[in-house]
């Protein structure tokens, strides 16, 4: 039997074991770690996004995760390329002295942002290309390439792409308009 692709196959064919084991099931072992509490892989991975250390998501008794925290963006005139890597993050226009415009890359399904005013100026998200955003007030998508925006401190916005091309409101709060 060849040495699992993921060691965490090789963790869970023993703990389910049968009479079937193999030499090559205890080798993927040997990259994951373990206490009385929890189970760590340690991957070695060192490319920005992925886990490079041990106890990189930790699941307590109830299986529920602990220990992440989201990434927060702060950006006083905004920025361009919020890309799939982003994704989970929260941006900000925290010292803005005029308009922010947080500039989307090409929607990706699956990717979730969160914008929040910190300062009374215009937050702007603008979609990439002929993609859509929908209004949070009411959901509809708006004209291809038209932007949403507010300004009063405190209004946020969490976007999600279902469908590629098509952000949609996962939440809002305040008043979010759209271009033109």
């Amino acid at each position: 039997m060849a040495k699992h692709k993921y060691p965490f196959q090789a963790l869970s064919k023993l703990l389910n074991a049968k009479t079937e084991l193999a030499t090559a099931d205890f080798d993927g072992l040997a990259d994951i770690t373990a206490s009385a509490a929890e189970v760590n892989l340690l991957d070695g991975l060192s490319v920005a996004g992925n886990a490079t250390a041990s106890k990189a998501v930790v699941l307590d008794a109830d299986k529920a995760l602990l220990g992440l925290r989201r990434k927060v963006t702060v950006d006083a005139d905004g920025m361009t390329g919020i890309s799939e890597a982003y994704s989970g993050g929260v941006f900000t226009n925290e010292g803005a002295t005029g308009a922010a415009v947080f500039a989307l890359s090409p929607a990706t399904v699956g990717v979730e942002l969160t914008f929040m005013v910190m300062a009374a100026q215009e937050l702007r998200i603008d979609p990439s290309g002929t993609e859509t955003i929908a209004l949070p007030s009411s959901g509809a998508q708006q004209a291809a390439g038209k932007y949403i925006t507010a300004d009063a401190v405190g209004e946020w916005v969490t976007l999600q792409c279902v469908k590629t091309g098509q952000w949609q409101v996962k939440g809002f709060l305040g008043t979010w308009t759209v271009e033109g």
